[in-house]
């Protein structure tokens, strides 16, 4: 169970969106880092990472190098101190992670279904482009995100705004007993 807590909260830290830039520049500086062992321990990264050292490589090297161009030069023009650039990060590791997280926590684990449509006021949602509408994205993922609060079932029992599910993942796990979610062609 700590394991799983450890993991939890390494999530909702913002660990795993902070992997995105150290990657990016792991893959523009160094791509043969990823490779190291260190990455393939994980079973689920192992076809990632296999995946990566294709012919794709060189493109994905390019990418991250002009990624990370465009980012100095928006620091340089913009005389952005490298300080305020790491806590903007920071702040967007922490939010983004948690968001992320929030919206599958405890719901059921089937794919379709496997999420919530949170409450949210109008104009949070609205600047949140109706990310708390996130049931209805995952079953009618072409559907633009103006239109997906017109398809939430307000009546749905046991709907808990967002700020409400933010905090009760920080809880931490909950053990489950369900069975793992029917593969997507099943449904």
């Amino acid at each position: 169970r700590w394991k799983k807590s450890l993991c939890l909260y390494i999530i909702l830290i913002g660990c795993y969106w902070l992997s995105l830039p150290v990657l990016t520049i792991v893959f523009a500086l160094w791509p043969g880092l990823a490779r190291w062992t260190v990455f393939r321990r994980s079973t689920s990264l192992q076809p990632k990472v296999d995946s990566l050292f294709t012919e794709k490589m060189r493109y994905i090297r390019a990418e991250s190098a002009l990624i990370l161009l465009f980012h100095f030069m928006l620091l340089y023009a913009l005389q952005v101190p490298w300080q305020a650039y790491v806590i903007y990060h920071l702040a967007l590791a922490l939010s983004w992670s948690s968001q992320n997280y929030v919206n599958h926590a405890f719901a059921p684990r089937d794919i379709l279904r496997g999420a919530h449509n949170h409450k949210l006021g109008f104009l949070t949602g609205y600047l949140y482009l109706n990310y708390n509408c996130h049931r209805v994205h995952h079953t009618q993922p072409a559907l633009s995100w103006k239109y997906l609060p017109r398809f939430v079932d307000e009546t749905e029992p046991g709907r808990i705004s967002y700020y409400a599910a933010w905090l009760r993942i920080w809880g931490g796990p909950r053990e489950t007993h369900q069975g793992p979610p029917r593969p997507l062609a099943e449904h």
